[in-house]
């Protein structure tokens, strides 16, 4: 048998938003796991999206901030420094091939 599955958990509510660690998610199937401050995702959390590719890392008022990676539903990822949701500084690229090699590349941004 086929446990329950739990429901998803919200952040608590209170007179300035949501706050706490918590689970939403979103009309567009992407879903975000993590902790909350003043109704945003605010601190380290995982966002997951509908074609397979998620970020996980710090998040500072909704936005990438701060150390994190994206992964790329083709195996493809992107890991460094964020800020207000781009890559800054060096960060690693590694990229799957059609051969599934794997290229490794350092880039500034």
């Amino acid at each position: 048998e086929k446990e329950e599955e739990k429901p998803p958990s919200r952040p608590q509510s209170g007179g300035d938003g949501r706050h706490g660690v918590g689970t939403i998610w979103w009309l567009d199937g992407s879903c975000y796991e993590g902790e909350w401050v003043a109704d945003s995702p605010d601190g380290s959390g995982i966002e997951t999206y509908p074609d397979g590719s998620y970020y996980g890392g710090d998040f500072r008022k909704d936005q990438r901030q701060g150390w994190g990676v994206y992964s790329k539903a083709d195996g493809s990822s992107y890991s460094g420094n964020w800020k207000d949701g781009a890559l800054v500084g060096t960060s690693i690229v590694a990229r799957v091939g059609p051969d599934g090699g794997v290229t490794l590349s350092a880039v500034v941004c």
